[in-house]
C-alpha cells in the first residue's frame, strides 16, 4: 500500500511538472533563423516582448539527435517530427543570395577596412565557397543555402510558411506581426556591417560559382522579391 502511495505521488508530481513545462512553451508563429538574414534582430525583438525565438528557445534541442551547428541555425528538415517547426506556423527571411554572401564576408572580418575591397572579397569566395563547405554546413551553418531552411526537397513541401523579404523587412515583418495579432514593430537592426561592396564587386567566375551552388536560392528570391505583403 505504501509503495502504491509513493508511485501515485510520483505520478502526480510528474504530471504537474509536465503541465507547467508545456505552459511555459509559448504557442506562436515560430521563427526559422537563416544565418545572415536579420536573425539576431528578430530574436532580440521577440525577447523584448517576452517571445522566445531562435537562440532564446533551447527547447528546440529536445528534437535534435545530432547537429552540425548551434541549434538555432539548424534547418527544420533536421528536426524530428513534432518539433516546433512542425507543429507551429513558421516565418523566415529570404535575402538576395549575392548580398548574403557579401554580408557573410563582412561579418567574418568585422568591418576591417583593409578587407573592404574586391580583391579580398573574391579571394575569400574562391577559398570558402567549396562544394564541401556549402553541403556540410560549415561556419556554424552560415554557408547552407537558404532553400535548405525554406523547402524540403524530399517531401516536396515548404518548411517556412511565411517568407519575408530582407530588402523589405520592416514592412513584411510588421505586416506579419499585425496579422498574427502581435504588437511588435521592427525599428532597428542588429549585427549590421558596413562594407562598400556590391554584386558588381564579384568577378565573373565567382558569380557563376554562386549561381551554381545557390541556384535554388536565386530561384526563390526571384520568385518572392516583388510579391505583395
Amino acid at each position: 500500500m505504501r509503495f502504491l502511495w509513493i508511485v501515485w505521488v510520483f505520478l502526480i508530481g510528474y504530471l504537474l511538472i509536465e503541465c507547467l513545462h508545456d505552459k511555459n512553451i509559448e504557442k506562436f508563429v515560430e521563427f526559422i533563423h537563416i544565418p545572415k538574414n536579420a536573425g539576431t534582430t528578430i530574436e532580440n525583438i521577440g525577447k523584448k516582448r517576452g517571445v522566445r525565438w531562435g537562440r532564446f528557445k533551447p527547447e528546440h534541442q529536445d528534437f535534435l539527435n545530432d547537429r552540425v551547428c548551434n541549434y538555432w541555425h539548424v534547418p527544420p528538415i533536421y528536426f524530428e517530427k513534432g518539433s516546433f517547426y512542425d507543429t507551429d506556423s513558421t516565418f523566415c527571411v529570404l535575402r538576395d543570395p549575392f548580398s548574403r554572401i557579401i554580408s557573410e564576408y563582412a561579418y567574418r572580418y568585422k568591418g576591417d577596412p583593409k578587407m573592404d575591397n574586391s580583391e579580398n572579397l573574391n579571394a575569400w569566395i574562391r577559398e570558402t565557397l567549396t562544394e564541401e563547405n556549402v553541403k556540410n554546413g560549415k561556419f556554424d551553418c552560415h554557408l547552407f543555402p537558404q532553400s535548405k531552411y525554406i523547402y524540403d526537397d524530399v517531401t516536396d513541401v515548404y518548411t517556412c510558411d511565411n517568407i519575408l523579404r530582407f530588402e523589405h523587412l520592416e514592412d513584411d515583418f510588421n505586416h506579419l506581426m499585425s496579422k498574427e495579432n502581435y504588437d511588435f514593430k521592427l525599428t532597428e537592426r542588429s549585427n549590421e556591417t558596413h562594407f562598400n561592396l556590391r554584386k558588381s564587386n564579384i568577378d565573373e567566375s565567382n558569380i557563376k560559382l554562386i549561381e551554381r551552388l545557390y541556384a535554388r536560392d536565386i530561384e526563390l528570391w526571384e520568385k518572392n522579391k516583388n510579391k505583395k505583403t
